[in-house]
Parts: C-alpha cells; sequence; structure tokens
C-alpha cells in the first residue's frame, strides 16, 4: 500500500537537501594580465672595444624581434650609458618598479660584463630570473690598471714619474 502524501514527502525533503547543500551560480569575467619582461642595453664606454657595441645592437634588435612574437607580453626598454661605470640594477628597478613581482617574468641585460652596482643577495629585491648575454670574445680576459704612486701635481714641461701595476683578472669558471 502506498502512503498517501509521499510524493510530496520526496519533493520536500530534496528542496531541503538542495538548500542545505547551498548551491551558487556564479559567473566571472577574468582578464588575463600580461607578464613583463626588461631588456637593458649596456653601451658603456667599454663597449667601444673591438666590434662589442655592433654586437650588442644585432643582439638587442634580435631580442626584441624574438619578444614581440611572444603573445600576452609587455617589454620594457632601456639604454644605459654607463658613464661612470655599469650600473645594471637601478635601472632595473626603475624599469619595472610600478610592477607587481608576481607579473614580471624576468630580465634580459646585454652587457660587456663588469657590474658596478650588483646588490648582496639579501637586498636583492627581484625574485625573476636576470639573464646576462655578453658582448665580446669569449677569450678576453678583464684587466685592471691601478695607479700605486702618482704626484699630487706636475709641471709643464717636466717629467713625472707614476708607478703602475697591470692585474690580469682571470675567470675561476672553465671554457665551455
Amino acid at each position: 500500500l502506498k502512503a498517501t502524501g509521499t510524493s510530496f514527502r520526496l519533493l520536500f525533503m530534496s528542496i531541503i537537501i538542495l538548500s542545505i547543500a547551498n548551491p551558487v551560480i556564479i559567473s566571472e569575467n577574468r582578464e588575463s594580465l600580461p607578464d613583463n619582461v626588461a631588456v637593458i642595453l649596456d653601451l658603456s664606454p667599454s663597449q667601444n672595444i673591438g666590434g662589442r657595441k655592433q654586437n650588442a645592437l644585432d643582439i638587442y634588435e634580435n631580442v626584441k624581434e624574438q619578444l614581440s612574437k611572444i603573445k600576452n607580453l609587455d617589454v620594457r626598454y632601456t639604454t644605459i650609458s654607463g658613464e661612470k661605470g655599469t650600473e645594471i640594477f637601478q635601472p632595473l628597478y626603475s624599469l619595472l618598479g610600478d610592477i607587481p613581482n608576481n607579473r614580471i617574468a624576468g630580465a634580459i641585460v646585454i652587457t660587456d660584463g663588469q657590474i658596478k652596482d650588483i646588490p648582496e643577495i639579501e637586498k636583492l629585491n627581484f625574485s625573476a630570473p636576470i639573464n646576462f648575454l655578453l658582448t665580446g670574445n669569449q677569450n678576453e680576459k678583464d684587466r685592471r690598471l691601478i695607479i700605486e704612486e702618482s704626484p699630487r701635481f706636475g709641471i709643464v714641461g717636466e717629467d713625472v714619474t707614476i708607478k703602475l701595476k697591470i692585474e690580469d683578472l682571470e675567470s675561476d669558471v672553465p671554457n665551455a
């Protein structure tokens, strides 16, 4: 025998179970935000040695072309003159300082090597990869001239003696 109102009770129980489950319909509109990359070209005076400057400019154009093919990528470019030494990190922070760290894809630095403003690793406020593309010849070595003794002044027409020391700085990194 069927009890009267069974279907009504089933319907009522179903409504109670659904209300306890708290179904919600959500409609979202999402917009994809671009990642950001900084490209820094070092045109310091040391780039004038050999074919470094032209090599750096060629690499720069190639990088620009390759990055333009990547969708949803905002690329910011800058050139530094490096008149008082190559400083990379201050221009890098200036380029990407207004962007949250989670939207920075990285940085590409085209340089010939020695960088003056490298911060200590604890103070480095940049969590994305930094890629250095070095210009010059693989077999080049750095040299440093150190003035050990020099007179405070010289008289025109008279000889002065200056004592120099030349340091050959060899890399500890084995050649690839």
